[in-house]
């Protein structure tokens, strides 16, 4: 967990379960990236049943877990588009790296 405070004293940090356990309260978010399939049908019909259902609930619960390549797209914060990763984990952990290194 990495929390950035700059000369104005804003803070800056990637919202994780570690962060909300802090009980910092509640800020501005905005999106930093996607975590999605690499392949392309099942990115669309990810991305549907994102859009009727949201982030949370369990069709999102389920999305998580499907067995297939993930990609990181990092292009809401001026990033590339990485991957294939088996695992979603994986993926999120190397999502992770990159914003501490290159965005915060």
């Amino acid at each position: 967990m990495k929390i950035v405070i700059d000369t104005n004293g804003e803070a800056r940090t990637i919202a994780t379960p570690e962060v909300a356990s802090l009980g910092l309260g509640s800020g501005k978010k905005r999106r930093a990236s996607y975590i999605e399939p690499a392949y392309r049908p099942l990115r669309w019909l990810f991305r549907r049943l994102r859009k009727l259902f949201g982030d949370n609930g369990r069709v999102a619960a389920f999305t998580r877990r499907w067995p297939c390549l993930w990609l990181v797209d990092l292009t809401p914060s001026a990033g590339p588009i990485v991957g294939s990763f088996r695992d979603r984990s994986k993926a999120i952990a190397f999502e992770v790296r990159w914003l501490e290194k290159n965005s915060l």
